[in-house]
This record gives C-alpha cells, sequence and structure tokens, in this order.
C-alpha cells in the first residue's frame, strides 16, 4: 500500500513539474497579465473580489510563480552563454583550402 501511494504521488509531482516548464515567452505573458489585473485591482479598474473572493491571492500566487520562472529563464539563458565554448571562433576545426 506505501509503495502504491509513493508512486502515485511521484507521478502527480512529476507531471505538475513538468506541466510548468513553459517557453519563457509563456511564462513572461502570463507573468505580465496577472501583475497587469493586480495593478488594475489597486487602482479599482476592476475588482477582483467581485469575481470571487480567492481572485487576487491567485492572481499574486500567479505572478510570483510566473515572475520566478522567468527570472531563473532569464538566469539560465546568461548562465549557459556563459559556460558555453565559443564554437564560432574557428578554433579546433580544421582549415578549409
Amino acid at each position: 500500500m506505501a509503495d502504491y501511494l509513493t508512486s502515485t504521488l511521484t507521478s502527480a509531482l512529476t507531471s505538475v513539474l513538468n506541466s510548468l516548464k513553459l517557453p519563457a515567452h509563456i511564462s513572461a505573458g502570463l507573468f505580465l497579465c496577472s501583475l497587469l489585473l493586480l495593478v488594475f485591482d489597486y487602482f479599482s479598474l476592476i475588482n477582483l473580489t467581485e469575481i470571487h473572493p480567492l481572485a487576487r491571492p491567485g492572481a499574486i500566487i500567479t505572478a510570483t510563480v510566473f515572475g520566478c520562472l522567468y527570472l531563473a529563464a532569464i538566469g539560465q539563458v546568461g548562465y549557459n552563454d556563459e559556460l558555453s565554448p565559443n564554437l564560432g571562433d574557428g578554433r579546433g576545426q580544421a582549415a578549409a583550402v
């Protein structure tokens, strides 16, 4: 019984983590959209609590999660560019005659 529960929880966690592997432009769009919702709510252009009592906390959580994913994607690009060898400089390749 414990093995079944462990495997079920592991597969559920894996599917949740795989669903968050979005391209950076999608994460950026979701972050900006949720941030815009919060700004509109702050300036009373819309009232998120009239939509649903949990709409404001949902927008805050969404902005936090996708903001972190977007910043991680930006950091990964900078990190990979810094560590990758410069393959376009011609070193280590046979010279064409």
